[in-house]
C-alpha cells in the first residue's frame, strides 16, 4: 500500500515520525517525491515540532533560513514559540483588513505571508522564545538583533503606532492607500527607519510595488531640500537590491535604484558602484550591462575602466557595451594597462565590428607608447595592434587595420599562413614601392634533414680492455 493511500491521520503521524528521526533540515529535502508529500512536510516542520527540534546547530541555521515559515505557522498556532511577534503580526493584519479597499482585498494568508516574510528579515529567533546558550555569536550576526522595546507595540492604538512602521507596514502588503496618508502626515516620516518590519524602502523593492517606491523617492528628495542635508542610511541595503535586480534582470528596477541613490541628497561609496561594475559585466548579460552603465552615467560616479572587465565584454558581450565602457575611461580608446590597450585587447579577444568601432572612437591604429616604463627596461614600450593581429591570424581584422592605414615596415608573419601573408606582402609592395619574395618564393626550399639529435645523458661506450701481454707486465 503506498503512503498517499492511507487514513490521513495515519499519513500525518508517518510525517510527523519521519521529521523527529531524520530532522528538520533532513526531512525537508524530501519534499521534492510529491505536492502532497511537500505540504504534509512544511507543515509538520513549523506547525508541529517544539522548538526542541531545533536544538543543534544545522537545525538552527535552518531555522534562520526559513524563520518567515514558522512565524507564519505560529500566528496560527502558538504552541511553544514567545507571543509577543505572533501577536503583533495578528494585530497588523486586523488592522491593514480594515484600512482601504487594498487591505480589504487581499486574504489573511496573504497578508501574513508578507508580514512575516518582513518580520523574518528583522527579527532574530531571540524573540521568539528560542535559547541562545552557546550558539549566542550566531545569532548576534543577524543584521539588527536586538530591537528596542518601543519596536515591539500592538498597532491597535494610533499612539503606540509609529508612522514608520505603518509604512514599512504598507510597503510590504503593498497598501497605498496607507503609504500615500503616512507620506502627507506630520511630523514628515523617515522611510529608512527599522521597524520590526523591516524598512519600507527595502520592502517596496523586495515586494515589487514600484509605485510605492516611487512615493517614497519623491517624498525623500523632498525633505532633503527641506531639511538642506544629506541622507541615506546603513538599513537601506541598495547594494543588495540592485544585486538581486541584476541577477533577475529586472531592467525598470535597476534604473529606479540607481536613480534614487544618484540623487545628490543620497550619501553612497563610490567603490560600491566599481564592484556592481565587475558584476555587471561578468556576471549579466549584454542588455542588465548596458541598463546599468546608461543609468550610472546619469549619476555623479566616476568609475573606472580596467583592462580585465574591457576584455571580458570583448569576448562575451555587445558591442554596445564595450562602446559605454570606453565612454567612462578617462582616455576612452587610448587608454593603457600595462602593454595592453582597448584597441589591442579587441584584436585579440574582439569581433571585427568592435575592432571597427572602437577605431571610429578615435583609437591610434599604430598603437600608443607606452608611459609606464622606460625603453630601456624589458618591457615594450609600444603596443602595436597590428603585431597582435599577424599573431592571431584574423584576415577580417588584418584587413581592417590595413584599411585604417597601419604600417606594416618591417613586421614578419608570426605563422605561415598563406593568406595572412600575402596581405602583408601586397601591404608591403604598396608602402615600400619594392619587390617582397611571394609565400612560395620565400617558404618552398625544403630544409635539409637535420641529423638524428644525440640525447644529453646518453652513456659513452665502454672502454676496451687492456690485451694481456702489456707494457706493464714486462
Amino acid at each position: 500500500m503506498k503512503l498517499l493511500d492511507l487514513p490521513p491521520e495515519m499519513f500525518q503521524r508517518i510525517v510527523h515520525v519521519l521529521v523527529q528521526q531524520t530532522e528538520p533540515q533532513g526531512a525537508w529535502k524530501l519534499r521534492g517525491v510529491c505536492r502532497t508529500f511537500a505540504a504534509e512536510i512544511e507543515y509538520d516542520i513549523f506547525a508541529m515540532q517544539t522548538q526542541d527540534a531545533f536544538a543543534s546547530d544545522p537545525s538552527r541555521l535552518f531555522m534562520r533560513k526559513h524563520l518567515w515559515r514558522y512565524l507564519f505557522y505560529r500566528t496560527k498556532s502558538i504552541l511553544d514559540a514567545d507571543a509577543t511577534v505572533p501577536d503583533i503580526i495578528n494585530a497588523t493584519i486586523s488592522y491593514l483588513q480594515g484600512y482601504g479597499s487594498e487591505g480589504s482585498n487581499q486574504t489573511s494568508d496573504q497578508l501574513r505571508e508578507a508580514l512575516c516574510k518582513a518580520v523574518g528579515h528583522t527579527v532574530s529567533m531571540q524573540h521568539l522564545g528560542f535559547k541562545l546558550g552557546d550558539w549566542s555569536p550566531y545569532e548576534m550576526y543577524e543584521t539588527h538583533t536586538i530591537l528596542p522595546s518601543w519596536h515591539l507595540k500592538l498597532p491597535g492604538d494610533s499612539e503606540l503606532m509609529l508612522p514608520h512602521c505603518k509604512l514599512a507596514m504598507a510597503a510590504a502588503t503593498g497598501n497605498m492607500a496607507l503609504s500615500k496618508d503616512v507620506l502627507s502626515g506630520k511630523p514628515r516620516v523617515n522611510p529608512f527607519e527599522i521597524t520590526i518590519f523591516g524598512n519600507a524602502v527595502t520592502n517596496s523593492f523586495e515586494f515589487d510595488h514600484p509605485a510605492i517606491f516611487d512615493a517614497i523617492a519623491a517624498h525623500v528628495e523632498e525633505l532633503a531640500q527641506q531639511s538642506g542635508r544629506y541622507l541615506g542610511s546603513y538599513t537601506f541595503r541598495w547594494e543588495d537590491n540592485l544585486k538581486e535586480a541584476m541577477r533577475t534582470a529586472s531592467i525598470s528596477w535597476i534604473r529606479r535604484i540607481i536613480e534614487f541613490v544618484g540623487k545628490p541628497f543620497f550619501m553612497y561609496s563610490s567603490g560600491s558602484f566599481q564592484t556592481l561594475l565587475h558584476r555587471a559585466i561578468i556576471r549579466c548579460n549584454s542588455q542588465t550591462a548596458i541598463t546599468f552603465l546608461d543609468a550610472t552615467n546619469t549619476t555623479t560616479t566616476r568609475l573606472r575602466l580596467d583592462a580585465y572587465v574591457f576584455k571580458y565584454a570583448c569576448k562575451h558581450h555587445s558591442t554596445d557595451v564595450v562602446m559605454r565602457l570606453l565612454n567612462i575611461s578617462y582616455h576612452g580608446a587610448n587608454s593603457l594597462w600595462r602593454n595592453s590597450s582597448p584597441l589591442t585587447i579587441a584584436v585579440n579577444f574582439g569581433t571585427a565590428d568592435t575592432v571597427t568601432a572602437i577605431l571610429d572612437a578615435g583609437a591610434v591604429v599604430d598603437g600608443i607608447a607606452s608611459r609606464l616604463y622606460d625603453e630601456g627596461s624589458k618591457y615594450r614600450t609600444k603596443v602595436v595592434p597590428i603585431e597582435e593581429a599577424m599573431k592571431r591570424g584574423n584576415r577580417d581584422i588584418i584587413q581592417i587595420l590595413l584599411s585604417r592605414g597601419a604600417k606594416v615596415e618591417g613586421l614578419e608573419v608570426a605563422n605561415r599562413k598563406k593568406a595572412v601573408y600575402n596581405l602583408l606582402r601586397d601591404a608591403k609592395m604598396k608602402e615600400t614601392g619594392k619587390h617582397v619574395p611571394t609565400y612560395s618564393e620565400k617558404y618552398s626550399k625544403v630544409k635539409q634533414q637535420d641529423p638524428a639529435p644525440v640525447h644529453r645523458f646518453q652513456r659513452s661506450p665502454a672502454p676496451t680492455p687492456a690485451r694481456q701481454g702489456s707494457d706493464l707486465n714486462m
